[in-house]
């Protein structure tokens, strides 16, 4: 029969009881704040999932992501914040304001190329491989997406080609220059005689005097 063994508890003396137990009820509250903003980061983190989802309906992409990243073939989308607004919220609402009656919708969309499987000696090559489509206040009610849909595919074939371009760049700049090869014992003999005898000469040079 297997016993189990426990970590052995620190025994503190009488006068320290009150502080000891204040520590222990203090460790206590901060787990459960610690858990409950960890439901709350995980429920606005799966909130920004159904955002994303949402938005990429518009272009036709069927996904139910559960947090604000999707990766398809090799490109990740993401809602952002909107480039020059105030502020490190992301960009996406929906709804009415009281300039706008009907149902519209805000938000930014970032397109990146996912670098996974790139070898990581090369990924410090790699620079400005995304684009972002902004819509600002876009009508819900039967709203025509063709436009922001030919935006994303002319993304998508920029990124690619800008990705391929890098790429091959990034690995003709791994490529080291092949060291000179080892000269030979005849080759160094007459390399070591042609110094020796410009040493020679030099040390005969008498200079003019003018």
């Amino acid at each position: 029969m297997t016993q189990t063994t426990q970590a052995p508890t620190t025994e503190y003396p009488a006068w320290q009881q009150t502080i000891r137990a204040a520590v222990a009820a203090h460790e206590l509250v901060m787990a459960e704040l610690a858990e409950k903003e960890a439901e709350k980061l995980a429920e606005k983190e799966a909130e920004l999932g159904r955002n994303l989802g949402r938005v990429l309906s518009f272009f036709g992409i069927d996904v139910q992501p559960l947090a604000n990243c999707v990766i398809l073939d090799g490109f990740e989308f993401r809602l952002v914040k909107r480039a020059g607004s105030v502020g490190s919220s992301i960009d996406y609402r929906m709804g009415s304001t009281r300039d706008v009656s009907e149902d519209h919708i805000w938000f930014t969309l970032r397109i990146y190329k996912s670098l996974a499987g790139v070898d990581d000696e090369l990924l410090e090559w790699f620079s400005g491989l995304y684009d972002d489509i902004t819509v600002q206040a876009k009508r819900l009610a039967d709203a025509d997406w063709s436009y922001e849909q030919v935006v994303m595919a002319t993304i998508l074939d920029r990124i690619t080609k800008d990705f391929e371009w890098q790429l091959e760049n990034a690995k003709q700049r791994r490529i080291k220059p092949a060291a000179p090869p080892e000269p030979t014992p005849a080759e160094a003999l007459l390399e070591a005689l042609k110094a020796f005898i410009s040493d020679e000469l030099a040390d005969k040079v008498v200079p003019l005097d003018y």
